[in-house]
């Protein structure tokens, strides 16, 4: 309740976010900042909502909010819970694989291949064991190096940037043998910026499918997963799979299955890219954060 009246009050506010009572406003410009904060503040005052001074913060570049860092560069966790995934032990039951899924699912957004990484746990899940049941006979090398990997991952998170609907906008999209994985990037002023991961596990049917439907699958998948930054948007689809550039042409006369799935794509404004393998760069995310703009413009994400 307490939310909703709070939002209906600062409904004429710009750049102003609440969470019951935590309030966020913000501006590009310090002018701009200052403005809309005066006209909150005016708002609150009209509505006789009385603010605790002590609690307030005013004029910062950093915040935290909702268990997330915010800044000037983009979003990230919080440390916190970054350090308290890194310090997680080797599960021995189902129940504290399904703990740890769940604690590490907070941060999925910022881990490009999670899907994949996260798989050999999901398999364990599968083998209809009760909660308690100790796994440690069916806890092989395989599930350990997934887990390792997870939370070493951890310690590469970026910031993920804010989406700008001005700037050029790419996903690109890749396909494993057991999960699919995108990346939404867009290209401003200071170059390209991660806006957003996404994963999918495949189901069983899926991974069936050839390579070609695979990677047809990820850009769909993709494009309806990124969705409410598309519509009405011009974006480029990006895969290292040739075929796709032709299989997504007007005069393309697919099969049946991806034919069904390049209607899914019919409400977009989308143009399929061919990216080869070779220009997908080990290590590229991290030099999306070190690197100048011109450096990494034309470099492909590997997401699997």
């Amino acid at each position: 309740m307490f939310q909703k009246i709070l939002e209906k009050i600062l409904l004429g506010c710009e750049g102003t976010f609440n969470f019951i009572d935590d309030i966020i406003v913000h501006g590009s410009t310090e002018k701009e900042r200052d403005q809309r904060l005066n006209k909150v503040l005016q708002v609150l005052k009209e509505n006789d909502v009385l603010l605790n001074e002590k609690k307030c913060i005013y004029k910062t570049k950093n915040i935290e909010f909702l268990g997330h860092e915010l800044s000037g560069s983009g979003v990230r966790p919080l440390d916190k819970y970054l350090t308290a995934i890194k310090s997680s032990r080797t599960p021995n039951t189902i129940e504290e694989i399904q703990s740890f899924l769940g604690l590490v699912n907070f941060v999925s957004k910022w881990i490009p291949d999670f899907a994949t990484l996260t798989e050999p746990m999901h398999e364990m899940l599968r083998l209809g064991l009760g909660k308690k049941a100790n796994i440690q006979k069916n806890w092989s090398t395989r599930q350990d190096k997934a887990f390792e990997a997870l939370k070493k991952s951890l310690s590469n998170i970026r910031s993920l940037g804010y989406y700008n609907p001005s700037d050029r906008t790419q996903i690109i999209a890749d396909a494993s043998p057991v999960g699919l994985g995108a990346v939404l990037v867009q290209i401003g002023k200071d170059g390209p910026r991660v806006i957003a991961y996404g994963h999918k596990a495949l189901t069983d049917c899926e991974k069936r499918y050839c390579q070609t439907e695979k990677e047809a699958l990820a850009l769909v998948w993709a494009g309806e997963h990124f969705k409410i930054y598309l519509f009405s948007k011009d974006f480029e689809l990006i895969s290292d799979h040739k075929p796709l550039e032709t299989i997504f042409g007007r005069t393309s006369k697919p099969c049946a299955r991806i034919e069904r799935w390049v209607l899914r794509l019919q409400a977009y404004r989308y143009k399929v890219i061919y990216r080869p393998g070779k220009s997908n760069i080990a290590d590229t995310i991290s030099r999306l954060g070190k690197s100048s703009p011109s450096e990494c413009h034309e470099s492909q994400l590997r997401i699997l």
